[in-house]
């Protein structure tokens, strides 16, 4: 309903769009790719509800048998992104789960991470509380100093993070005993991107933000830089890649568990099935002739021989 309410809104265009074949291009730099993609992956494009995917490949080594896929989330408002988004997870090795500081962890993010991610068999699971920035400029004036304000916001992140692990519906921790939430990283992309330019360069957005961050004073490149925590991410993300392989073949193990765990459970299924039916053979009244109920013996007995060997294996 939501694709055929967005396509009327766009007419003939969107009908030139739906099945559309592949559309490939090349991009010289990072910021041509961002600006060029923005109608086809950005939260308000032209074309986002009714693109699939984009694959961005990268000459880049330190990628080199890496697949990072940034996912629409599982509550956007496009239904298919969040099938989408189901089925990568089941695929990945890592999942980083963005929650926004201003409101991090609210009651749909926790209920995402405590009831559906684990159902997923994810390797491994890095919180992170981004925006970061966002919730620092909810204390920076009461505490006056940039560094007090991010000292006490990360403890305060810390803390929601153990409340809601806490006090979460109790039937899912009893269904994911062994599932616990990690200890939040904390990231501010804008912080970085404007730890590396003078204000000068400074667009809108990132005006704001430090104007907000400018209590008392303006903060420095430096501050920008440590308040990002880009570097922590950074090395997790790092450490990630090195242990791709470990974690591979820990999920295959999980998979195989999970597999295992079916086949024994549709065993005893068929277990059940076959011996009601031994059973019945069993107690067959109905041949008055002698032969008739040799044979029926004889098929009880293959079946149930059968029926053994093909469970002893």
């Amino acid at each position: 309903l939501e694709l055929v309410s967005l396509g009327k809104s766009k007419g003939e265009q969107a009908a030139s769009m739906v099945g559309a074949p592949d559309l490939i291009r090349a991009f010289d730099s990072p910021e041509q790719l961002s600006k060029e993609t923005a109608d086809f992956i950005g939260e308000e494009g032209d074309w986002t509800p009714f693109v699939k995917s984009v694959e961005i490949r990268l000459p880049d080594p330190a990628l080199e048998g890496l697949v990072i896929v940034d996912t629409p989330g599982l509550n956007d408002r496009i239904y298919f992104h969040t099938q989408l988004t189901q089925r990568y997870m089941e695929q990945c090795d890592v999942v980083f789960f963005l929650s926004p500081a201003s409101d991090f962890l609210d009651r749909t993010d926790a209920e995402l991470l405590l009831s559906q991610l684990p159902t997923q068999g994810v390797g491994r699971l890095v919180l992170v509380a981004s925006k970061y920035d966002s919730g620092l400029m909810d204390t920076v004036w009461d505490k006056g100093c940039l560094a007090d304000a991010d000292q006490d916001t990360r403890l305060r992140l810390i803390r929601q993070t153990k409340e809601v692990a806490a006090t979460f519906d109790q039937k899912a921790w009893r269904e994911n005993q062994d599932y616990v939430l990690p200890q939040p990283l904390f990231l501010s992309v804008m912080a970085h991107q404007m730890a590396q330019k003078p204000i000068e360069k400074y667009d809108q957005e990132e005006l704001q933000i430090w104007e907000g961050l400018s209590a008392p004073n303006p903060p420095t490149r430096e501050q920008l830089e440590q308040i990002s925590h880009f570097q922590e991410l950074q090395e997790v993300f790092l450490q990630t890649a090195e242990e791709k392989m470990r974690l591979t073949q820990e999920k295959q193990r999980l998979a195989q568990q999970a597999a295992l765990q079916q086949w024994e459970k549709e065993q005893r299924r068929l277990t059940g099935l076959l011996r009601g039916r031994l059973r019945v053979l069993t107690q067959v009244q109905g041949p008055s002739n002698s032969a008739q109920k040799e044979q029926t013996l004889r098929i009880r007995d293959v079946l149930s021989q059968e029926c053994t060997e093909c469970f002893s294996q």
